[in-house]
């Protein structure tokens, strides 16, 4: 199941999708932090891992515990570097 965000886009919903299936979350927000989600160093580095293998973007552990790690954030870093393609699941 694909955790439902607010914004819709296709890279924020993958980006929902793997946090959701790292933090065994069904609902989360796209402008709720990574930490207050319940996010902590293992699943940062399952996410980074996650991410590397679906969008070929490196993230480090840093950028999970600053203040605008969320879903909305992580989702704009990923189409600046790789522009959404229409369809891309």
């Amino acid at each position: 199941m694909i955790p439902e965000t607010m914004n819709g886009s296709t890279t924020g919903q993958k980006v929902a999708e793997i946090w959701g299936a790292v933090l065994q979350l069904a609902s989360l927000s796209d402008n709720v932090s990574f930490l207050d989600l319940g996010g902590d160093s293992l699943a940062a580095m399952s996410c980074i891992a996650r991410l590397r293998t679906c969008f070929g973007v490196e993230f480090t552990i840093e950028d999970f515990f600053l203040i605008d790690s969320t879903i909305a954030n992580f989702s704009r870093m990923i189409d600046e570097v790789e522009p959404p393609v229409p369809g891309r699941a």
